[in-house]
């Protein structure tokens, strides 16, 4: 017989969404399937839709809980199900008609614990590039020790829960174990455990998962700082990489990852900017430009407070201003007075080409930075973990800047 898989769909206030993600669950063609809708408290008709779907499939269950946060929605999804596989995935995404079938096969292939697939991006209806992923098998501990390559900013397997295909009792373990209190930056503590608990690790290098940017969502919008959140999923995951065998060699794979989230949402714990941006070093004042609007670009003009942000450009202002961001076509810095541009993007090949065309564009005398690649394996790196570790837990910020329309 067909092994029962249990998808699990956290819900909250994605009525907008929820319809194009739930028919591509019930499209699915392998057919022995449960999918949980965890309503987390929702205020719209995410419900109301939820309800629909559940009164027409019988394959539907609906779960209402009061507001807890991604985490605990999967949670309780997970203590529900009956399946012996379970899948995640987000209500504001969806995936191909095949998924399921795909996964199981693989995992049929190879008698994985785990299988982990090929996630591509989509923004305002139109599908971005897939993330290339590896075709074959390899164990839990490699999955993770392999899960960034040597580049800055640059991941060689997807690291969302979103991506993985486990067994019931693993996710249970899982989710049951992560400290309730993280709530950002979750999905890769939790990949990291998932794939640390899996003795073999597929690969399926074909996109089943459509993943939906919207610009208002919570990894895109930051009116609170991350920074304690990841004092507690690096406690969370030390331990569990030295009980794998994972040494200080490779853990600086997790560690750079979880500096990396500041840049989304803690960017105030750089603000000594020794490694991040070095030009800044013994610089604490000065007119900044920022180009690029997006997390980075958001973080740098809100919270760093000790410069004088005299503008903000992206190539898609008119975007970016639809959604409440003072964003300038980057025509119009050629107008603006400023000492130095820091290009908020993470790409070092795309920060790179920018970088090129300011400087065809800027009066001479501009300064026009990038962030470090240094900042990968650096003195700086260590000494940021090392305050972040020790950091008292009653921390906050509190302070925020916003800069004008027009700039």
């Amino acid at each position: 017989m067909e092994e029962k898989i249990s998808i699990i769909v956290p819900v909250y206030n994605k009525a907008s969404y929820l319809p194009k993600c739930l028919e591509s669950l019930q499209a699915q063609t392998y057919r022995n399937i449960e999918v949980l809708l965890v309503d987390d408290g929702s205020t719209d008709d995410s419900a109301a839709v939820c309800q629909a779907f559940c009164a027409r499939d019988a394959r539907f269950r609906c779960l209402h809980q009061e507001n807890g946060g991604q985490s605990a929605a999967r949670r309780t999804g997970v203590e529900a199900a009956s399946g012996t596989w379970v899948k995640f995935v987000d209500a504001d995404d969806f995936v191909v008609p095949e998924m399921c079938e795909w996964l199981m096969q693989r995992q049929h292939e190879t008698d994985a614990d785990l299988v982990i697939s090929t996630l591509q991006m989509w923004t305002e209806g139109k599908a971005g590039t897939a993330k290339l992923i590896p075709s074959g098998t390899c164990s839990g501990v490699d999955a993770v020790r392999h899960l960034i390559e040597p580049r800055f900013f640059r991941f060689r397997i997807p690291n969302s829960v979103v991506s993985l295909f486990c067994r019931k009792m693993s996710a249970q373990k899982i989710l049951r174990s992560i400290d309730p209190r993280i709530t950002f930056n979750e999905d890769f503590g939790c990949g990291v455990a998932m794939m640390l608990d899996a003795k073999t690790v597929a690969f399926l290098p074909k996109v089943v998962y459509y993943y939906r940017q919207i610009p208002t969502s919570y990894t895109h919008t930051h009116d609170k700082s991350n920074v304690l959140m990841h004092k507690w999923l690096l406690a969370y995951l030390e331990p569990l990489l030295r009980q794998h065998g994972i040494g200080q060699e490779d853990a600086w794979v997790m560690e750079w990852t979880i500096l990396r989230a500041f840049l989304l949402g803690g960017y105030e714990f750089f603000n000594d900017f020794d490694g991040l941006y070095p030009f800044f070093e013994g610089q604490r004042s000065g007119r900044i430009a920022v180009y690029g609007a997006g997390v980075i670009g958001e973080e740098i003009v809100t919270k760093l407070t000790d410069f004088d942000i005299v503008g903000w450009y992206d190539r898609n202002w008119q975007h970016y201003r639809s959604i409440g961001r003072a964003v300038d076509a980057p025509e119009r810095m050629a107008d603006c007075a400023c000492d130095d541009v820091i290009i908020a993007i993470q790409d070092p090949d795309v920060s790179e080409t920018v970088r090129q065309e300011l400087f065809q564009r800027l009066p001479s005398g501009i300064r026009v930075h990038t962030m470090s690649k240094d900042i990968v394996d650096s003195v700086y790196s260590a000494r940021k973990l090392a305050e972040l570790r020790t950091l008292d837990e009653s921390y906050t910020y509190l302070s925020a800047r916003k800069i004008g329309g027009g700039q």
